[in-house]
């Protein structure tokens, strides 16, 4: 049996602006299905809810979310674990929401691991 191969691992901070604050190109040495656990933190001019949205060569695949009672308080999101096919090289992509806002107080990981 073949050994798994490490984890994809993505790990920083936000840009000053709202873009895309993940956005790389990675690629599977094992096809098949891997987990994809993404999580961070982000922020909102007024309350309500906050969504990160994580896509996978373009297709959204999941949004981390959660709900903030106070306006401009960065918040942990709930993190996002879902299950993906991949083979070959492929993009991720982390970005804000409708009314949530990222800057660079905010910190974000992206995993993906063989199952």
């Amino acid at each position: 049996m073949q050994a798994p191969p490490p984890p994809v691992v993505f790990n920083g901070t936000a840009p000053a602006t709202n873009q895309n604050f993940v956005k790389t190109d990675f690629q599977v040495t094992q096809p098949g299905k891997y987990l994809c656990f993404a999580t961070g933190s982000a922020w909102t001019s007024n309350a309500g809810l906050l969504t990160v949205k994580v896509k996978i060569d373009g297709r959204l695949v999941g949004n981390a979310t959660v709900f903030s009672n106070e306006a401009a308080s960065h918040k942990a999101l709930v993190p996002l674990a879902v299950v993906v096919d991949l083979t070959g090289v492929h993009t991720a992509e982390m970005s804000a929401g409708d009314k949530t806002n990222v800057d660079h107080n905010d910190r974000f990981t992206l995993v993906l691991t063989k199952l």
